[in-house]
């Protein structure tokens, strides 16, 4: 469901300007958020996102932590944060987030995929079988 509020309305097209590859333009949407709104967990989940894109993987992981301060069980952005601690060689850390999430908490195809796919780079093929399965389930429902 879209958000109609003003910064929802902002977000959403940092958003749609990071899906085409427009990083100035997201950023400049995502940085109006939070000068308007320091709490807004998903404007740093969107700069994030530029930062990682621009490999700075420990930016992008020091900037998730920021998000995750404002939506501890935020699934996408635990889920980011995984991946970025897994590609800073922090296996331990990446281990810990996923040893944390419900899969109650786990909804989406995109989500279960990269459950599956962490746990595969972690080793664990054994629960990542499980995660893709699921994600193929979810996604043969649509």
């Amino acid at each position: 469901m879209a958000n109609t509020s003003a910064h929802g309305k902002l977000l959403n097209a940092a958003h749609r300007a990071l899906t085409e590859q427009q990083y100035q333009q997201a950023h400049k949407l995502a940085m109006q958020v939070l000068q308007a709104n320091p709490q807004e967990a998903e404007a740093y989940f969107i700069m994030a996102l530029i930062t990682r894109q621009h490999d700075n993987i420990a930016k992008a992981e020091d900037i998730i932590r920021r998000a995750l301060k404002f939506d501890g069980e935020n699934v996408n952005y635990l889920l980011f944060q995984a991946q970025c601690l897994l590609e800073l060689n922090q296996t331990d850390d990446a281990k810990a987030i996923l040893a944390g999430l419900s899969t109650a908490n786990i909804a989406s195809a995109h989500q279960n995929d990269t459950v599956g796919v962490l746990h595969s780079r972690l080793g664990q093929h054994a629960a990542a079988l499980d995660y893709f399965r699921r994600a193929c389930e979810l996604k043969a429902d649509h």
